[in-house]
């Protein structure tokens, strides 16, 4: 027992029961207390000693200690389980959790069961200097608040690299959508190997999704103000809410402790919030009149739907159910989302499909789209998606059957994830990028049936802008019922990587073109590298780099490397037509056939070949990489 546990007059009385019952023998066994004289005693015959009580509060035993910035606190700090007269109750096993004062920011073991009804917290950190309290909380109990304690700058540090807020500092998107930011430093390079994370923190403390990806500049290499920006795509089962961005280094042995810059808050676990994520609420076509039957036409009431998320900062939710409309949605800036495969799109005018993607931040997701026609169309608003001039957008986990035109179709669209989608049976191409599309990435995509090429890259005389800095990686491309697989029909900065495709319509699987018959302009810079091409012809070779153009129209600059040719029908590799065709280097690909891996029939053409293999077709056992991608319901 120690002089906590009894308070006031209670003390004395229990000294002296204490006293009278063991003789003074039994004076030592209170030898950390002072022996009262008999006169020194306040006459209280009517004192007793408190009754012990159920829990009631908590109890500060040692305060939180004065320390530097992410150093232990010592002597920890304790905290007692007590009734109501402040007795500690011994048996009381609580869990206690201690937090800083109305911010986030405290590092350590926050939670923590009692024991003997005592909670000791013998980790805890603050990275950040300032003077603080700490609020200490158990589920029933009273809580309580320290004393005021002072984080002081450090006496050194692992690195002296400064984290800064990231810009900007507070972001909107929606579930199914994605956002950029931009993280700051400034830095010194950080000794020994290490890697960047980020997390968004949801209010429980949990971390929701996470963008820990290498900088562009390793920080073993920093020097100075560092800035890199990343698009972030928000999982469209995230909800709605408020999250922290909490941001820091970590290497193999751990966490390591940085300078935290104006504004930024010290978090959990060697991390500091550099900024806020909003993820917004929903919005329900069905609250605007839709009816899901397959035969109402709810363009008005879809519409509308749009018009308000736009106006009132919600996503535009498809619940379950086939939603008819006919006529073009116009979809601005906003996020449109469903529930998987029960929530249906379905269009009603051959001539009009379209769902318009407009504005900045906007994206569609989780939902099915059907389309319709039997002749095919060629003008946006017969697409199944039309990203008209979109920035910063998502198009992701769609399944889209049917359609008069194209699938996915990005006409100027910048800033652009296409990304886990099924396109199957449309009529004309399954995703194109057009009208100087750039900036874009198309990922994981499965493409079944396409009336046309499968995905394509396309910019023509006509057109103000070249479609440029274009990733197609990790796609799949199967049974086009006529067209190529991959296409890039001018264009630049073009990298198909990762891609496997089966096109046995007798075209080429890829297809390298500035084309007379179409117009279309340049094509310089296309890397085409660790992809799987399978029956390819015979009308062409597997891959082809065709020039028709025989003036100033030019192709330069192709590397085709390291990819797999299996069973081409007339070749792996064709160069053909009469334009231009320079700095093509072709090598290091395995052609599995029993063919010549090249033939041309361009005089201009100027391959260099080194490293490529003809092996036999027996050899040829699994692909570079499997087929697979698309959407992740039902029916995909």
């Amino acid at each position: 027992m120690t002089p906590k546990t009894i308070k006031g007059k209670a003390l004395v009385s229990t000294l002296l029961v204490a006293l009278n019952a063991g003789g003074l023998a039994t004076r030592p066994r209170f030898s950390n207390l002072a022996v009262l004289a008999e006169s020194q005693i306040p006459t209280a015959p009517s004192a007793t000693v408190s009754p012990v009580g159920p829990p009631a509060q908590l109890g500060l035993l040692q305060q939180p200690s004065d320390t530097s910035t992410s150093t232990v606190m010592s002597p920890p700090t304790r905290v007692a389980i007590e009734d109501a007269n402040g007795n500690i109750l011994s048996s009381a096993t609580n869990r206690v959790r201690v937090n800083l004062t109305g911010i986030f920011g405290l590092g350590g073991t926050l939670k923590v069961n009692a024991r003997k009804g005592i909670a000791t917290f013998s980790d805890l950190t603050v990275g950040t200097v300032g003077n603080y309290t700490l609020t200490v909380s158990s589920p029933g109990l009273t809580s309580t608040t320290s004393a005021v304690f002072t984080i002081a700058p450090p006496v050194s540090t692992n690195s002296a690299t400064t984290i800064n807020q990231t810009t900007p500092l507070s972001l909107d998107a929606s579930p199914g959508g994605h956002f950029q930011i931009t993280y700051n430093w400034q830095a010194v390079p950080v000794e020994g190997p290490s890697l960047v994370f980020v997390n968004f923190i949801d209010s429980t403390g949990t971390v929701r999704f996470q963008d820990n990806a290498q900088p562009p500049v390793p920080p073993s290499q920093w020097n100075g103000p560092v800035s890199y920006t990343h698009t972030i795509a928000v999982p469209s089962t995230t909800p709605p809410g408020n999250y922290q961005v909490v941001a820091g280094l970590n290497s193999s042995t751990g966490n390591i402790s940085l300078v935290a810059g104006p504004g930024v808050i010290s978090a959990a676990n060697g991390g500091y919030q550099v900024g806020t994520l909003i993820l917004i609420p929903t919005c329900s076509i069905t609250s605007f009149g839709a009816i899901g039957d397959g035969v109402t036409n709810n363009a008005g009431a879809i519409q509308k739907t749009f018009n308000y998320a736009a106006a009132n900062k919600c996503t535009a939710l498809v619940p379950v159910g086939t939603f008819a409309y006919s006529g073009i949605l116009t979809a601005r800036g906003i996020a449109v989302t469903g529930t998987g495969a029960g929530a249906i799109l379905k269009a009603l005018d051959t001539n009009n499909e379209a769902l318009t993607l407009t504005g900045n931040g906007g994206s569609i997701s989780n939902l099915v789209m059907r389309g319709i026609g039997s002749t095919r169309n060629v003008t946006y608003q017969a697409a199944m998606i039309w990203v008209n001039g979109a920035t910063n957008f998502t198009v992701e986990n769609l399944l889209i059957d049917g359609g008069s035109c194209v699938g996915i179709f990005n006409a100027a669209g910048q800033a652009g994830l296409i990304q886990n989608n099924t396109v199957k049976n449309t009529l004309a191409d399954s995703i194109t990028n057009t009208n100087g599309a750039y900036n874009i990435m198309v990922k994981g995509n499965r493409v079944i049936n396409s009336g046309d090429d499968g995905i394509s890259n396309n910019s023509y005389l006509s057109d103000s802008n070249t479609v440029h800095a274009i990733t197609i990686q990790g796609n799949t491309v199967l049974q086009n019922k006529w067209g190529r697989g991959l296409e890039v029909s001018g264009g630049s900065n073009i990298t198909f990587t990762g891609n496997y495709v089966d096109n046995p319509d007798g075209y080429t699987d890829m297809y390298i073109a500035s084309e007379a018959e179409w117009k279309t302009q340049n094509v310089a810079t296309i890397t085409i590298t660790g992809n799987t091409f399978v029956n390819g012809g015979p009308n062409q070779g597997t891959a082809i780099i065709y020039n028709s153009e025989a003036g100033s129209t030019t192709i330069t600059g192709v590397n085709i490397n390291g990819n797999q040719f299996v069973n081409p029908k007339a070749g792996a590799v064709q160069f053909a037509g009469n334009g231009s065709e320079t700095g093509l280097i072709i090598q290091n690909n395995i052609d599995f056939s029993t063919s010549a891996f090249s033939f041309s029939s361009n005089r201009t053409a100027s391959p260099a070949l080194t490293g490529n293999q003809v092996l036999p077709p027996s050899a040829y056992t699994t692909p570079l990489v499997p087929p697979g991608g698309g959407c992740s319901f039902s029916g995909c």
